[in-house]
């Protein structure tokens, strides 16, 4: 037996109505549901508690998110208590508003972050990637922050009827 990490036996992630591991029927999964870590081990194989669980897990709920656009009936998931959950619309709202809320603080924050090393300890290549990497970051903050303004606004002309339909910026 050969050492080569092609040899593994891992399930790949294909985006089809057909699932790589039997169990798991996408078709059968409504909005709501919850995949329990038993049945979650019974799928991925492997004891829940461990790395490779929650890899697998991880590689599940990604699968579960393609194969169920590719039906026409989009599902998101999150872990709950190392199960499964099929989040309902509303569910889905407040996670994906919660998740886009902590990538946009991560982004902020890594670009403080940047701002605090010292160029004067840096080579001449290194400041120059170093000031790089500031302008372009400051620019994608810059450009998130015009363009939730920009929605924002949008979005309370629409909804208020005294302002009239919205128009660009």
């Amino acid at each position: 037996m050969s050492n080569d990490h092609e040899n593994i036996d891992m399930p790949e992630f294909e985006v089809t109505t057909d699932t790589p591991y039997p169990p798991l029927d996408i078709s059968a999964l409504k909005k709501g549901d919850y995949i329990s870590p038993e049945e979650l081990e019974r799928i991925v194989c492997t004891p829940r508690g461990t790395n490779s669980y929650a890899f697998k897990v991880l590689e599940v709920k990604e699968f579960i998110r393609k194969a169920s656009i590719d039906n026409g009936e989009p599902l998101l998931t999150k872990q709950e208590q190392y199960g499964l959950r099929v989040l309902t619309d509303s569910e889905a709202l407040d996670y994906k508003e919660r998740q886009h809320e902590l990538r946009l603080q991560g982004i902020r924050r890594t670009f403080i972050d940047l701002t605090h090393i010292d160029v004067r300890n840096l080579t001449t290549p290194e400041s120059q990637r170093h000031t790089s990497a500031v302008l372009c970051q400051s620019r994608v903050i810059q450009a998130m922050n015009r363009e939730r303004n920009k929605l924002m606004q949008e979005g309370h002309v629409r909804t208020t009827p005294s302002l009239g339909p919205a128009k660009d910026l």
